[in-house]
């Protein structure tokens, strides 16, 4: 789960620097640029799975001043060294939560809307297999 959350951790970094930089006088159109500082929280699906046995990575994307209560400290949950990108293993059934993550999105459109920011721009949940990282 380490390698996971780095990957996605230094993505982040890599989208903030692309937006300051490269894409500053263009940022305005970047899908994440609402979101910009954001972070990643995720959910792994271990053995099992459902795409063949291969665990299955699902996450959001969330604005860093939203992450720590989206997702605070708990037992069993992996965090980035930088803190971007909070992990947790499912447990039981081995498929991830995509309730939970869509109440993350809304939790997300809701912070959103009270910091006057375009709410409907990159918001979306996502899964992948883990062997395709």
């Amino acid at each position: 789960m380490e390698f996971e959350t780095e990957v996605y951790s230094r993505a982040c970094e890599a989208y903030d620097e692309a937006l300051c930089h490269l894409f500053a006088p263009l940022g305005w159109a970047m899908p994440s640029s609402a979101l910009a500082p954001f972070g990643v929280v995720m959910e792994i699906a271990a053995e099992g799975a459902q795409v063949g046995g291969i665990p299955v990575l699902a996450g959001t994307r969330v604005p860093m001043g939203l992450i720590n209560r989206i997702a605070p400290p708990s037992p069993g949950q992996f965090a980035s060294e930088s803190g971007r990108v909070v992990a947790t293993m499912t447990s039981g059934e081995p498929r991830v939560s995509l309730e939970s993550l869509a109440e993350t999105v809304e939790a997300t459109r809701s912070w959103l809307a009270q910091h006057n920011q375009e709410s409907g721009v990159g918001l979306s949940v996502w899964t992948t297999g883990a062997k395709h990282m």
